[in-house]
């Protein structure tokens, strides 16, 4: 059986005050993205473990994020599957290097039969 080698912990990021529920590393490792439970989107210099941005647009969880392959864009999604009036139900695009919006996704709502 192989060696199993244990890992040390390279920084605590400290930005979120909510469960961070996805996280995604860009393709060439340089930046990391978290989101949590609240909508709140941070972007990291990965090595340092340094904030760089928090990209505010969602108004419920997120779900997943995801770099684009040249690591320019991020996208991410807020859903929820039950009755919540608050829920978001959107993809959004981002700029990583400005952090604005570049697009919104609407998804639809139970009431509206899907």
């Amino acid at each position: 059986m192989g060696r199993v080698e244990l890992a040390t912990c390279q920084a605590t990021l400290k930005e979120h005050n909510n469960n961070v529920r996805t996280v995604a590393w860009s393709f060439d490792g340089k930046l990391l993205a978290s989101g949590d439970s609240a909508g709140r989107i941070n972007l990291w210099e990965a090595k340092k473990g340094m904030h760089l941005t928090e990209l505010k647009g969602h108004s419920d969880q997120i779900n997943c994020v995801e770099f684009s392959s040249d690591g320019t864009m991020l996208a991410s999604c807020s859903w929820r599957s039950d009755q919540e009036e608050k829920k978001d139900n959107s993809v959004r695009l981002w700029d990583v290097g400005t952090g604005m919006e570049l697009k919104k996704l609407l998804g639809q709502s139970h009431e509206s039969g899907v």
